[in-house]
């Protein structure tokens, strides 16, 4: 009835510094060839040690608002990473935020979490996991802000594999 509509989602990466979280440990900056491409990379513990790096996301103007608060389209967040050994298990990342609508104050969210199985022989596969983002009270606005701390707990029971996971990039998908 209000024609044609394709939704089409891309990538929102974290639009600020990252940086260690206050009062947590920051994951290790390792040196890592993959591909023959030698690089560095976050690796977030995988045996005793929960490690967290903070940014922040800003809602962008072009998101239909509308529909993301009515639930009909979703916002979902992701992590881009690789194992850094060939053991296998699960690996479990968490994402602890607040969202703040412009002109307004913080408003605390539950934290979201996404798991990976990674099988025996899968060093520095690229793997990608996932998780949708439950609308806000007083819903998503142009400028608000997502501030979030990126989290791997090596203690939580869904996390099993026992290795440092190597942290490439995390993002939204929006519509």
């Amino acid at each position: 009835s209000d024609g044609f509509h394709q939704v089409r989602y891309r990538d929102e990466y974290a639009g600020s510094p990252w940086l260690p979280a206050g009062g947590a440990a920051a994951p290790d900056v390792v040196n890592v060839t993959i591909g023959g491409v030698a690089t560095q990379s976050y690796a977030f513990d995988g045996v005793t040690t929960e490690e967290r790096l903070a940014s922040h996301f800003e809602m962008p103007h072009d998101i239909p608002f509308a529909k993301v608060n009515d639930g009909t389209l979703k916002i979902e967040w992701h992590v881009h990473f690789r194992p850094s050994d060939n053991n296998s298990g699960t690996c479990k990342w968490f994402l602890d935020w607040c969202y703040t609508p412009k002109d307004g104050s913080p408003i605390a969210q539950t934290s979201v979490s996404c798991e990976q199985i990674i099988s025996a022989n899968q060093q520095h596969y690229h793997f990608i996991c996932n998780a949708e983002l439950p609308v806000v009270s007083g819903g998503y606005g142009i400028g608000g802000l997502i501030t979030f701390n990126l989290r791997r707990t090596p203690s939580d029971t869904g996390d099993t594999y026992e290795h440092d996971a190597l942290f490439i990039k995390t993002a939204l998908h929006v519509p």
